[in-house]
């Protein structure tokens, strides 16, 4: 599609910032780069610090509060545990 578009394909692996820090090395033997063809690892604290900075609107409040509240369940000591790794 991006072909046929013609523009740049961008392979994503969209991980938390703890995690597969070294996901690119580790895929660079099974992706084919290109110019035109790109892998590419991105944290979703990288996409909230992004929409943090972007103008004021409903829909950025609506995202910014979906990552400040997500949890991913509790931890052995009962604690809830926020999902993502963001400066408030």
């Amino acid at each position: 599609m991006a072909k046929q578009q013609d523009l740049i394909f961008y392979l994503i692996s969209l991980v938390l910032a703890e995690r597969e820090k070294d996901i690119e090395n580790i895929f660079k033997g099974h992706i084919r780069k290109t110019e035109r063809r790109k892998f590419l690892r991105i944290t979703w604290e990288y996409i909230y610090n992004y929409i943090s900075n972007i103008n004021s609107s409903r829909d950025k409040d609506i995202i910014l509060n979906y990552f400040r509240n997500k949890t991913i369940g509790y931890d052995g000591k009962g604690k809830l545990q926020k999902a993502f790794s963001i400066n408030l």
